[in-house]
């Protein structure tokens, strides 16, 4: 994954995780219905995550 943060012991990248909560506007239990291998705390810890880096890396303009 380039380097792409993920999910302990899986190849999911917390952006998909943050994607799918924010662009699709899922729940925590609806990503973990899509990827039965997550449980809700590590989603929400993936999505913390990615909205921190996403934060501290400033947008082109």
């Amino acid at each position: 994954m380039a380097g792409d943060p993920c999910l302990n012991d899986t190849r999911i990248p917390t952006a998909t995780v943050y994607t799918l909560r924010t662009e699709r506007d899922l729940s925590s239990e609806d990503v973990v219905a899509l990827y039965p291998e997550m449980d809700v705390e590590a989603v929400e810890d993936a999505y913390g995550l990615e909205a921190r880096l996403r934060e501290a890396v400033p947008s082109a303009a």
